[in-house]
């Protein structure tokens, strides 16, 4: 079943972003930037599309929302046992000296018993080249996965557990008790990755969460600014069109995501992964008016 756009939040890295439902899976992922192919697009065809999905398997209602002044996304899932809190991310990895981007992509999953115990199942289902590309192979190597298409090649690792190789994807079960978690780190690129260790993944969400405030923080044209009671909600605006940036060059698309139309079978179903000059001219006039220069600079 399809879910409303409105189900979803959204993680980036100012070069790629996902789409991740309130029920725990990524739907929407292009890789490495996000007018590249698609590996996840259960958002278009959940039947073919692809995703990577993290979720109970008793009954469960979830929440889903923002860590204050950041692009991390919080879903707490409920059942009648107990809570989990699943953190998805994208760190942001960058030469401060030249702004540069240094490495590929990675998503970080972060499965925590909160309270209570849990029984859940993640589902890593990759689908290349927005799912016209066989998976070529898919095997567990050294407590990691490995899935590779014709040209590209993921790597899914996670701090503990093992997975089951299925047909089309993978699939792992862990019970967790209160206070436990799991860490899941998603690996776009050819080259050997290091094992997933719970230091480094925390390192890179502190260093995460410290990013996207300091941005938000950043006043660069010298206005003293009075938002009142609409500050929450610009702040999450202007955190949104931030993902938009691709940082590599400067240019805001349009949205981060395609063939998504208006009315099914309509005409408007475009692609709205360029940078089109009406909309990035209001989305940095937007961010200009809250303190931010250097995206009109770019």
């Amino acid at each position: 079943m399809y879910k409303k756009i409105s189900d979803y939040g959204i993680i980036g890295n100012s070069r790629t972003l996902a789409l991740v439902g309130n029920d725990g899976s990524i739907d929407w992922l292009c890789l490495p930037f996000m007018d590249s192919a698609s590996v996840f697009a259960a958002l278009l065809d959940e039947h073919q599309g692809g995703r990577f999905s993290v979720q109970p398997l008793d009954d469960w209602d979830s929440v889903a929302g923002y860590l204050p002044g950041t692009n991390i996304l919080e879903t707490r899932f409920r059942t009648r046992n107990g809570i989990l809190k699943l953190t998805d991310f994208m760190p942001v990895y960058r030469d401060e000296s030249t702004d540069a981007d240094l490495k590929p992509s990675d998503v970080y999953r972060c499965v925590e018993a909160t309270r209570g115990e849990m029984t859940f199942e993640a589902v890593f289902d990759p689908r290349f080249d927005y799912a016209r590309e066989a998976t070529t192979s898919l095997e567990a190597k050294e407590g990691a996965l490995v899935a590779k298409g014709v040209n590209d090649t993921l790597i899914l690792s996670a701090s503990h557990g093992r997975w089951t190789i299925q047909e089309y994807g993978a699939k792992a079960v862990w019970r967790m008790k209160q206070g436990e978690r799991l860490w899941l780190r998603l690996h776009f690129g050819n080259g050997g990755v290091p094992p997933l260790r719970e230091e480094q993944a925390e390192k890179a969400l502190t260093e995460t969460e410290h990013y996207w405030r300091n941005w938000l923080e950043t006043n660069e044209t010298g206005r003293d600014l009075d938002l009142g009671h609409l500050k929450p909600m610009i702040d999450r605006s202007a955190l949104v069109l931030k993902l938009l940036e691709f940082s590599p060059t400067g240019a805001i698309a349009a949205a981060g995501t395609t063939s998504l139309p208006e009315a099914i079978g309509g005409v408007r179903n475009w692609d709205y992964r360029f940078s089109w000059i009406r909309d990035s001219a209001l989305t940095v006039e937007a961010l200009y008016n809250v303190g931010h220069l250097a995206e009109m600079e770019a």
